[in-house]
Parts: structure tokens; C-alpha cells; sequence
């Protein structure tokens, strides 16, 4: 995705230190008064609503160097955030931010390019969460997750909870589990730790995934949330 600050930047203008966050701890709810924007320097960010039911629904899993908590449509943020893992973010005000981005052309071109790549992610996690089977979404994740963790080559490493997976892909824990078998029994990936996944054939994967076109051809990560 397009980062709309870089991580220098985001230092440099919060000035105030960093926070750390536990697992299972809340940086913000739904509903609160947006009064920041959180930068993740490291670790995992889950955003989620809860439904009337109390069901979660989890929307995103964030990591470094994305932002949380802009841009603000109504004052208010839309979703919780939780740590999903011990997680270090700063913040600079949202005052600030929008000041910047009135000032700046580039940083204003940089937000459009943000926003569409949100709007692109929540259209292709509608047809994830709506027409994919549990199998497909599930190699689809981890094959997402790759791409954010390039530089740990075909490892992954699980910063979250198979509950935590299940709830962002519309799944039962245990359908994740068993979804997790069948890919490694098709070759696909193998497990290290029971927090690190190995993906033993990409492609395979890919295909899994039904990341594929008709010719058979993978699809570009350009068109995928967290392509370069």
C-alpha cells in the first residue's frame, strides 16, 4: 500500500516518544473522538467492529509502517483497535496531519493514492468474505501476509490468533484449522513454530488462492492490498 507518511517522517513530526502496546490491549475504540493518528513501528494492529450480537468482525490487520486512524470522515473513529501482538506505534496529531496535507501537493496526491487503495482492499475483501471458499480466503491471507513479510523470504510469521484469523475471514477457529491441514497436505506450506509458516510452493499457493487468471497467470500484487 501506499505509506502516506515513511516512518522517518512520522518520527520526526510526533516528537513524542513511542508507546507500547501488550496483546490484547486497546489503542482506541469506535466511537471515540479522533483526536490522533497512530504510526505502527512494530508489531500488529487488528481493526474491528462489533455487531449488534456481539459477533466481531475484524476489518484489517495493520503492521509497519501503516498508519491508523486517518483519514477522518465524521471526527470519530470508525473501528477498535486492538494489539494483536506486542506492538510499538507514536502519534501525531490529526490536526497536524491535515495541515500538511493543505500544504503539500505531493502529500496531497499521496493521501488520494492511500484512500483508493483502501477503497480497492475493502472491494476485494467484500468478494474474499463473499463468493471464496474457506480454503481460498484462508491461502489468500497467508499469501498477503508474505507480501508484507518480504524480507523474511517464504516465512511468515503468525502475529496473530487463529480466532483473530477466523474473525477477519468469516470463518470458524476451526474451520481455520482444518483449512490450515489441507494446505500443508497439498503441499503448500509447512509449519516451524505454531507462529511460523513456511511456504514450501508459492505458486501453489497462488493457486489455492485463486490468484490465478484464466491463462493460468498469477495475479499482479500491484492488484492485491499490499503489492509494491
Amino acid at each position: 500500500m501506499h505509506s502516506l507518511l515513511s516512518s522517518e517522517q512520522f518520527s520526526r513530526l510526533s516528537g513524542t516518544g513511542f508507546r507500547t502496546l501488550d496483546a490484547g490491549q486497546t489503542l482506541f475504540v469506535e466511537g471515540d473522538h479522533a483526536q490522533s493518528v497512530y504510526g505502527i513501528f512494530d508489531g500488529c494492529i487488528k481493526l474491528y467492529k462489533m455487531l449488534p450480537d456481539r459477533r466481531r468482525q475484524i476489518i484489517e490487520f495493520l503492521f509497519a509502517p501503516d498508519l491508523i486512524g486517518f483519514p477522518v470522515r465524521v471526527g470519530c473513529y470508525a473501528f477498535t483497535a486492538e494489539a494483536a501482538t506486542r506492538t510499538k506505534v507514536s502519534c501525531v496529531s490529526t490536526g497536524r496531519v491535515e495541515q500538511l496535507v493543505h500544504e503539500s501537493p505531493a502529500l496531497a496526491k499521496r493521501l488520494l493514492e492511500f484512500v483508493s487503495d483502501e477503497l480497492a482492499f475493502a472491494q476485494r475483501h467484500l468478494l474474499l468474505l463473499g463468493r471464496k471458499t474457506a480454503l481460498e480466503r484462508l491461502a489468500s491471507f497467508l499469501f498477503m501476509l508474505l507480501q508484507r513479510q518480504a524480507a523474511k523470504g517464504d516465512c511468515i510469521s503468525l502475529s496473530m490468533s487463529q480466532t483473530d484469523i477466523a474473525d477477519y475471514l468469516g470463518l470458524c477457529p476451526e474451520t481455520v484449522c482444518r483449512a490450515l491441514a489441507e494446505l500443508r497436505r497439498k503441499g503448500a506450506i509447512r509449519f516451524q513454530h505454531s507462529d511460523q509458516i513456511t511456504i514450501s510452493n508459492r505458486m501453489r499457493l497462488v493457486a489455492l488462492a485463486g490468484l490465478e487468471d484464466e491463462r493460468g497467470v498469477m495475479v499482479q500484487s500491484r492488484n492485491l492490498r499490499y503489492g509494491s
